[in-house]
């Protein structure tokens, strides 16, 4: 949809050192960096998804990266939440 409408043409035209900084890192570790930004909170996942699209990396790579990150995070905060929870309440 992103390349549908031209938005990676306007974003090549008006940040071609920046996209071409992220492109390099993605293009030499793909799965880590997809990984790590859908690990960080203050990052939405949503971009990441968007910046593989117009990359054209693959949907299997995109998918599998953006599953390691948000689960680790997600695990972090159920778990995290629950001994947090458990601890203050003294639920067994």
């Amino acid at each position: 949809m992103a390349r549908a409408i031209k938005f990676d043409r306007y974003f090549h035209d008006k940040y071609p050192q920046q996209i071409e900084k992220l492109t390099q890192l993605l293009r030499n570790k793909e799965l880590p960096v997809i990984s790590i930004w859908g690990f960080l909170p203050m990052v939405p996942t949503d971009l990441i998804v968007y910046i593989c699209s117009v990359l054209r990396i693959s949907v299997l790579k995109t998918l599998i990266g953006t599953s390691i990150g948000e689960g680790t995070i997600c695990a972090i905060y159920i778990f995290g939440g629950y001994y947090t929870l458990s601890s203050i309440f003294n639920i067994a």
